[in-house]
């Protein structure tokens, strides 16, 4: 016979259920009504097979789901169910999915003017935008070019870099992601997404080891990595390709939350003035106060001469900026009437207000603030996860863009196994790295504590089942 007190507590618990079933959709933990992938879901995967190209969507018996609404952080699917969303739709959604701000500012531009001729006859708007980049970028006076995905900002800069100092070699680094485009495949240190295309991509970069701090965090490091791009700049300028210019993620994202010692974003910018190079820095990720500050460099204080924006930046639209110095904007001669770099919806006015919009909301509520405490309380929590578990090797990462890295023995897909695990329990969240062996969390920045603890709980308790 069951206690009273077992009787109380499982209706304190069914209580609890249903005060969080009552709270609004954008702040609710997981609510589940099929099994994952539900039946529509599943049908709709085997619709999609029949008309996308293969290798764009991955498909199986238990991934994915397909999404019908978001707002906040929850994301509800074709079947009903309600997940939390720890990646923020790849980083975009800093306020959440569907934030009232953005919302509101697009639907009023829609009615005004959704479209124009960005480099022929601009919008007024596009001219507020550029102001408030201008004012945004690390110390100020920054020139843009606007652009609609991360790639096309990083083929920006990839373009100013080559005009102001006149020399075609860049150095990048190993592990690093800066697009797909072809352009941006020939800068990204990831073999698996250039081997494909190795005979049609331009050979003009160089690859360096990117420093790790979870390796080796001492000032050694940082002399060692500074000597390395010293061999590099010293073998190039004996070849076709001497180095003009260096680019580089503050963390590195997709190889898994890699971060460099502390002093190295110094160090490389005391090298670039050292031998003129123009230091480009992808913060297309940790942009708009993802780590805690509104952009990574401004943990050590660092002007780029080239500084790559997007995600965020809009946090609903396909918007990017490729912001500079204008020194080093000076590169690009003036346009006479045909410009030598633009696209057709440069400066859009829709996405132009979207930023605007954002960039707003960002500052007022103080996300980045918020990201820093947040992060570090999550950080803490997952350090006392390793106590009883052997599967996290270690924590890392800035802000609230956090990378669990997974012991794998035994369980060679272990990242992607929790992935979908978690899905199953209602949490959206990512794997990264080699192998996929680190989850990546990058939750909106204004999720719910208590969506974040229930999401957190969830995670703890699938780890526990792989000790």
């Amino acid at each position: 016979m069951r206690s009273k007190a077992a009787s109380q507590f499982e209706l304190m618990i069914a209580q609890l259920k249903d005060n969080l079933s009552r709270l609004p959709f954008g702040e609710r933990v997981g609510e589940l009504q099929t099994s994952i992938p539900g039946p529509q879901s599943k049908e709709l995967a085997k619709r999609l097979t029949r008309v996308e190209a293969p290798g764009i969507t991955s498909i199986g018996s238990d991934f994915p789901v397909f999404w019908e609404r978001a707002l906040g952080s929850n994301v509800q699917d074709v079947d009903g169910n309600v997940f939390v969303d720890l990646c923020a739709s790849f980083g975009v959604c800093a306020l959440g999915h569907s934030p009232a701000s953005i919302v509101g500012a697009l639907e009023k531009q829609a009615n005004q003017l959704p479209h124009g001729m960005g480099d022929v006859h601009p919008a007024s708007i596009k001219v507020e935008l550029l102001e408030r980049l201008s004012n945004l970028f690390p110390g100020k006076n920054g020139q843009s070019i606007l652009c609609s995905s991360g790639a096309e900002a990083v083929e920006s800069a990839l373009k100013t870099a080559r005009l102001i100092s006149g020399r075609p070699g860049v150095i990048s680094f190993h592990g690093s992601y800066h697009g797909l485009t072809y352009g941006t495949l020939a800068v990204g240190g990831q073999s698996k997404f250039k081997e494909p295309f190795s005979n049609q991509i331009a050979s003009f970069t160089h690859f360096a080891s990117y420093p790790n701090a979870q390796s080796d965090p001492s000032p050694m490091a940082v002399d060692a990595s500074i000597y390395e791009l010293e061999e590099i700049f010293r073998m190039a300028s004996k070849g076709p390709n001497p180095i003009g210019a260096i680019i580089l993620e503050p963390i590195q994202g997709r190889a898994g939350v890699i971060q460099p010692p502390s002093g190295w974003l110094k160090a490389v910018r005391e090298w670039c003035d050292l031998r003129h190079v123009v230091m480009i820095v992808d913060e297309i990720m940790t942009g708009f106060g993802r780590t805690g500050t509104r952009f990574a460099v401004d943990h050590e204080r660092v002007r780029p001469d080239l500084l790559c924006v997007g995600k965020a930046l809009s946090g609903v639209l396909p918007f990017s900026a490729c912001i500079g110095r204008e020194e080093t904007m000076k590169g690009w001669p003036w346009s006479n009437g045909e410009a030598l770099h633009t696209s057709t919806f440069l400066g859009n006015p829709l996405g132009c207000a979207a930023a605007l919009a954002s960039l707003q909301a960002i500052e007022q509520k103080e996300l980045a603030h918020r990201a820093r405490r947040l992060g570090n309380d999550v950080m803490s929590e997952i350090e006392v996860w390793k106590k009883n578990t052997t599967r996290i090797k270690n924590v890392r990462g800035q802000g609230l863009m956090i990378g669990i890295e997974l012991d794998s023995e035994g369980h060679e897909d272990i990242g992607f196994e929790v992935t979908k695990r978690a899905l199953a329990r209602g949490v959206i969240l990512l794997p990264s790295g080699e192998k996929g062996k680190v989850l990546s969390l990058t939750p909106p920045l204004v999720i719910g504590g208590r969506q974040l603890q229930w999401s957190l709980d969830q995670l703890r308790d699938i780890l526990l089942q792989f000790s």
